[in-house]
């Protein structure tokens, strides 16, 4: 899988150079192969014949073949990596990871799940803050209800009380107006 992304980058013109030296030690089994060979510090299909039979049209089909999210990933390349719709999510994002866990893959592979990872770890958070924000929602509105049943307990707690302040306080009136009415005179 790895050797099919390089070659495919080899038949591309632009990017035959391979600078580092772990690009140049991938390259190893293309070379011995005889698929590609290296001239001046550039490698290139190794003859016409080989170049003609084994083309880029012959290379996405084969890398179609193997990879499980072929489809979107030729759109997304075409789309010059900006279409964010394009990109691996949820069950397949996970199967995506699972299958290139077990592959050396090619760097757009490469490029297309690690995009694909991070927009779903930014949708995971938008639904965490989303939910964070109902949940503060309804707690605010669970703390209105509880103050205001607070509020109206305190205030029946309060007239309750005054109530029977001023029922116990007329019960003394009662009791001084009738002990002095019932005084003998003297």
């Amino acid at each position: 899988m790895r050797e099919l992304g390089l070659y495919q980058q080899i038949l591309n013109v632009e990017t035959r150079n391979f600078a580092s030296q772990g690009e140049v030690n991938d390259t190893i089994e293309l070379r011995l192969s005889g698929l590609v060979v290296q001239q001046q510090g550039k490698l290139q299909p190794y003859n016409r014949i080989y170049q003609e039979v084994f083309n880029q049209e012959w290379v996405a089909k084969a890398l179609a073949n193997l990879r499980p999210y072929a489809v979107t990933l030729s759109a997304w390349l075409a789309s010059g990596s900006k279409d964010t719709s394009l990109l691996l999510h949820g069950q397949k994002l996970d199967e995506a990871l699972v299958w290139a866990s077990t592959r050396n893959l090619g760097d757009d592979d490469y490029r297309y799940i690690s995009a694909s990872q991070q927009l779903d770890r930014l949708e995971a958070f938008k639904a965490a803050q989303a939910r964070l924000a109902e949940v503060k929602k309804l707690t605010q509105g669970q703390m209105v209800i509880g103050g205001t049943v607070l509020g109206l307990s305190l205030l029946g707690a309060v007239g309750y009380n005054t109530a029977w302040l001023r029922l116990f306080r007329g019960d003394f009136w009662l009791i001084e107006t009738r002990t002095a009415n019932t005084e003998p005179a003297g």
